[in-house]
Order: structure tokens, then sequence, then C-alpha cells
């Protein structure tokens, strides 16, 4: 039986690099690029989870420069199925510092990737693919 999640994510870029993170399933050890984001705190709106787990996960402060782009999908993880409502968000840095990150084990880095060539890596999340197509289509 799937778990329902309310949860948020952040697509920032920087220049033509997109702010990424990299996971590791504490179950299977199998790795994953997605991007800043969590779960949804009691009290607390999308847009304020948005950024404090950006911080959280990648050391950086972000602005939100969009209302929420919001999409329903599936995802596997730590033995578990998800069944996922999450609220995309653009953001920029507020800044270029970035500060120590002291998050969960499973968030094996932060990088910035160079968009669009790193599409590819989020290809296993049709949930994903649907917020980058909606914030940063790739014009043919």
């Amino acid at each position: 039986m799937p778990i329902s999640r309310e949860r948020t994510c952040v697509l920032c870029l920087r220049g033509n690099q997109l702010l990424s993170i990299e996971m590791a399933d504490p179950m299977t050890a199998k790795r994953y690029w997605s991007f800043p984001g969590g779960g949804v705190e009691e009290g607390e709106t999308p847009a304020e989870c948005a950024v404090r787990e950006t911080l959280e996960e990648s050391g950086y402060r972000v602005t939100l420069t969009t209302d929420a782009f919001t999409n329903n999908y599936r995802f596997r993880w730590n033995g578990n199925t998800y069944d996922c409502t999450t609220h995309w968000y653009m953001a920029e840095l507020t800044t270029d510092e970035q500060e120590p990150v002291y998050d969960e084990a499973y968030i094996l880095q932060s990088a910035w990737l160079a968009w669009p060539r790193c599409r590819q890596l989020f290809l296993f999340n049709p949930g994903i693919v649907e917020a980058l197509d909606h914030w940063l289509p790739i014009k043919a």
C-alpha cells in the first residue's frame, strides 16, 4: 500500500547549471540524482519547506521566483512506495556562499550540473521529467 506524502522540490539555475542532489537509497544503496526538497512539516507552507529543504540538503539559501507547479507520481524509496504530491518551485540563489550541510547520510553531495545535458539523469522518474518540462522546456 503506497504511503501518501506531500513534499516540495526546488529547481535553481545558476547560468546554465542546475543545482542537483545525489542520494543513495538507504535499503538498496542505488544512487539517484534529484533536486533539493522534502516533506512538508506540520505548520509549514510548501514554499517555506522548499526554502528550508534547499538549505538543509545543499547548503544554499534561495529565494523562490515562481508559484508552485504541483504534480503527483509514485516513487520507491527505502523499501516503501510513496504516492507523492510534489510542489515544484523555481528559485535563485540569495548568496553564492554555500553553508555546511549536516543532513541525512543518504545525501551524498550537491552539485551544479550542466543543463540541459543533465536531463538524462532524471529520466527514471516521470514526475521529475514532468516538472523539468514545465519549468525548463528544451526548445527544439
